[in-house]
């Protein structure tokens, strides 16, 4: 563990004219660290300076980015955590250029670097989707109940329900109560996104597939009602 050096300490070392070695070996330290007490905020600016110097260096780039990844795969909640805190100090700190404008602009630059770059964007999109399948799924259906002009929900709670889908040991169908395979299960709109249904996870449940293709473009209380007259 590092020595925890005593206020009265720290004020030493600022005042003495001493070798950072000699001090270092005296406090327990390392010489950096006195070098850092000594010269305070000047020297962790030449430390972060040097340190973004490094991380921007072409032949380091890779590295850096292989790291990040690295640590954002270990710690998904904190990394996911840092990025919406970041977004809102800077939405907080620039309110001009978030406005709907800027939002517009931002998308419209987006939408023309994914059109210049067809095989960088396809080849992302394409590994992201392997590595988030639920997510994935998550996104196509949305994109149908945006075009319908639907409400879409929370899509963290909505992925939430296809990866149970997808992965769970046991799943109840919502219809006929049965426990459909993972390979033999649907996710279903109760009330289907062409009636008006939301994208949503409140309207989302696990069907197996026999009876999702049986229900169509019924509710879940019509469907209901069609198995009672057919004495299901």
């Amino acid at each position: 563990m590092k020595a925890r050096l005593a206020p009265g300490q720290v004020e030493e070392i600022r005042a003495s004219a001493k070798s950072s070695g000699v001090l270092a070996s005296r406090y327990g330290v390392s010489a950096t660290r006195i070098c850092q007490i000594r010269q305070g905020d000047a020297y962790l600016a030449r430390n972060r300076e040097a340190n973004r110097k490094w991380r921007e260096a072409p032949d380091n780039r890779a590295v850096t980015r292989q790291a990040s990844r690295r640590w954002r795969q270990q710690n998904l909640e904190r990394a996911r955590e840092a990025a919406r805190e970041s977004s809102r100090r800077w939405r907080a700190e620039n309110p001009r250029k978030n406005s709907e404008q800027d939002r517009e602009r931002s998308r419209e630059a987006s939408r023309r670097y994914r059109a210049e770059n067809p095989e960088k964007n396809s080849e992302t999109s394409l590994r992201w989707a392997r590595e988030n399948p639920a997510k994935a799924l998550a996104k196509v259906v949305k994109r149908h109940a945006l075009k319908r002009r639907v409400t879409v929900g929370d899509m963290e709670a909505i992925a939430a329900v296809y990866d149970r889908a997808k992965s769970a040991s046991r799943v109840r169908c919502a219809y006929c109560g049965m426990y459909p395979k993972v390979g033999d299960r649907h996710v279903d709109h109760r009330t289907p996104l062409c009636r008006g249904g939301a994208h949503s996870a409140e309207n989302l449940c696990v069907a197996c597939s026999s009876c999702n293709l049986a229900k169509g473009r019924m509710t879940a209380e019509e469907y209901a009602l069609a198995c009672e007259g057919r004495g299901a």
